[in-house]
């Protein structure tokens, strides 16, 4: 009587400090569309933000074309602190972007109505047409202008269900040193600051239009000589040689302070 009694009273003792450290980790969902040709290719730089999520202890869960069905995205997005993707832009007839490329058109409207991330989140864009202001098919310098219209079509959906923050870069590996920087503990503005590095340079930091407790920061790069422009139109893919204009490939919305910490305290 007294051995079962000293086993349940284990049992009662050991099993809630099992639920509370898993209940404790954040969560991060990584989402790669149809890229054509450059799947693969983005498919491994995603695994090497899986690794560095891991590596921290972040519970992770991939999904990568053709298996990104909306609806099991959204099962697995339920509470998660990390909503990354990579994969075409989506632009609109009426001219706006925003969305996402899966195994069907996802809308701002459908993220709005579907989406459950938990509070203070972070989403971010790697590699994505319009995601931190230019794309592919722009002809030219699309001015700011154009790319803070953009930046905020994207991030606006996500903010209305309470996300916290959204970054967007378009370098190899910018997504991942972001990253890296935001689990040592530095503020968004500070993670951009240090993304800019030698690869771009500051273009403009102002009040986010529909949230005036934050703020929209962009980058742009500018090199000079000629680049080859490679994007897809309903699955056409065209590649051209053009001269190099001035491109904007990082970008954040979120208060300036926002960190880890601030997603931790949800």
């Amino acid at each position: 009587m007294i051995l079962i009694m000293r086993y349940l009273f284990y049992i009662l003792l050991f099993i809630p400090i099992i639920s509370y450290s898993q209940a404790d980790q954040l969560r991060a969902v990584i989402i790669v569309g149809d890229q054509q040709d450059g799947t693969l290719n983005a498919i491994e730089d995603m695994e090497n933000i899986h690794t560095f999520f891991k590596s921290k202890n972040v519970i992770v869960k991939t999904f990568y074309h053709p298996k990104t069905s909306w609806k099991d995205i959204v099962k697995a997005s339920k509470n998660a602190s990390f909503f990354v993707y990579s994969g075409h832009g989506m632009s609109w007839p009426d001219g706006k972007y925003g969305g996402l490329d899966l195994n069907k058109a996802i809308s701002s409207e459908d993220i709005v109505n579907d989406l459950k991330l938990t509070p203070n989140a972070i989403v971010v864009f790697k590699s994505v047409c319009g995601g931190a202001g230019s794309s592919a098919n722009d002809d030219g310098d699309i001015g700011i202008k154009k790319a803070i219209e953009r930046v905020s079509d994207y991030s606006k959906p996500f903010l209305n269900i309470g996300a916290s923050a959204y970054y967007a870069d378009n370098f190899d590996e910018g997504c991942l040193s972001f990253l890296n920087n935001f689990f040592e503990g530095k503020t968004i503005k500070e993670c951009f600051g240090n993304s800019i590095g030698w690869l771009a340079k500051f273009e403009i930091e102002k009040n986010y239009k529909f949230d005036k407790r934050k703020s929209i920061g962009m980058a742009s790069s500018d090199w000079g000589g000629t680049v080859t422009k490679t994007s897809y139109i309903n699955g056409v893919k065209s590649v051209r040689e053009v001269p190099a204009t001035k491109d904007y490939n990082i970008a954040y919305v979120a208060n300036p302070s926002y960190s880890i910490s601030i997603l931790k305290s949800k």
